[in-house]
């Protein structure tokens, strides 16, 4: 039997909103680019849970990250997770966000955890183009 290839160990869905929580969840299970899909309305506790993977062995982690939370919006986020360890060489984060506000695209563009921004809804073509485009560039 062969084993089943995923380009991610996890994949971290990071929105408050849980409807699209759920729609994207449905999407990237259909979509099989990760062995582990969670949602998470609380950024905090997304937080937790990526620094839980990060310490205790090594993963390949993809977040899709919304801007506009309640908690902690998303560069708060980012802020936090730039200070766990091998989160650079672990974790790829995507943006995704109803915001088009230029200064938000820019400020998410030039962190440098963040490899993409992505209007919401997740559609299948740019997931399929973002971890197409990322897998060329570990190879």
């Amino acid at each position: 039997m062969q084993k089943e290839s995923f380009t991610y160990d996890s994949v971290f869905i990071v929105d408050d909103d849980s409807t699209i929580n759920l729609v994207h969840k449905l999407l990237l299970k259909k979509i099989s680019i990760a062995r582990e899909i969670r949602a998470f309305t609380n950024p905090m506790e997304a937080l937790t849970a990526l620094r839980d993977k990060l310490l205790t062995s090594d993963n390949n982690i993809l977040v899709f990250l919304d801007i506009n939370m309640p908690e902690m919006d998303g560069f708060e986020f980012l802020d936090q997770a730039s200070l766990l360890p091998q989160v650079e060489a672990s974790t790829d984060i995507v943006m995704l966000s109803s915001s088009i506000d230029p200064r938000d695209v820019e400020r998410a563009i030039a962190h440098p955890l963040v490899r993409q921004y992505i209007e919401k809804p997740l559609r299948h073509n740019e997931i399929r183009d973002f971890v197409h485009h990322r897998s060329q560039l570990t190879a």
